[in-house]
């Protein structure tokens, strides 16, 4: 009887190192999947980030005639921000 009794405790025992062994695993995949979604993220956003700095450095280019192309718009930008016409 003593035997079976551990016996009965030693499966137990096993059958709860093997459930925390696979929770471990679920766990260890779901903070892959989660850093795997971040570092999409990141590199998304990093394009686009880039992709506006770009645009930004583009639209600030001088005219042909060595004019800032967007000085007026800040001006105006800047008149009505200050409610001046």
């Amino acid at each position: 009887m003593a035997t079976t009794l551990k016996n009965s405790q030693q499966r137990g025992a096993m059958a709860a190192k093997e459930e925390r062994a696979r929770d471990a695993a679920l766990a260890m995949q779901e903070y892959k999947a989660a850093k795997l979604a971040t570092n999409i993220k990141t590199a998304r956003l990093r394009a686009l980030r880039l992709a506006k700095e770009s645009e930004r450095k583009e639209s600030t280019r001088t005219d042909p005639e060595g004019r800032n192309l967007l000085s007026g718009v800040k001006a105006a930008r800047v008149n009505v921000a200050s409610g001046q016409s």
